[in-house]
């Protein structure tokens, strides 16, 4: 629709990006350099160590995959793209481990796959909350300090 040579975009009753980001580009840019970061730390030779406690590595791997699936959660609002980012990391956990094997200096696991799959569904559910409007809560107080 054109009105006063603006072009007007009919908003959709639930649209795709959340309506109360203003900047999702610079959002979605991070939440992919995240996504990055995963794949280089799970393919790195040496990776850093977190701890030395017995199985702290799958914590490490269900804070990632919580967190890349919170991320994404809260930039996209529709609960069918949701699930899609979803089935997106699980398959990306999966893939990660099998490149793990072939590597040849990396160990597969099917453990980091639950504890990857297991993050993904938490974060599915914490979208539910009042978390899913942390980005949105960031850019307001940002915006609020800037001006």
């Amino acid at each position: 629709m054109l009105k006063e040579g603006v072009i007007l975009v009919r908003r959709e009753k639930e649209p795709d990006l959340l309506g109360r980001l203003r900047f999702p580009n610079l959002w979605l840019a991070a939440g992919f350099l995240l996504v990055s970061l995963v794949i280089v730390l799970s393919l790195m030779p040496h990776p850093p160590h977190m701890a030395q406690l017995r199985g702290h590595d799958k914590l490490g791997h269900f804070a990632a995959y919580i967190g890349l699936t919170l991320w994404f959660g809260q930039i996209y609002v529709k609960a069918r793209i949701r699930w899609t980012i979803a089935l997106a990391f699980v398959v990306l956990g999966i893939s990660l481990e099998y490149a793990q094997l072939l590597s040849g200096y990396r160990s597969f696991e099917f453990a980091d796959m639950g504890a990857n799959a297991a993050g993904v569904l938490c974060a599915l559910l914490l979208v539910q909350t009042p978390l899913s409007r942390c980005l949105a809560m960031a850019e307001k107080s940002v915006l609020r300090f800037v001006n």
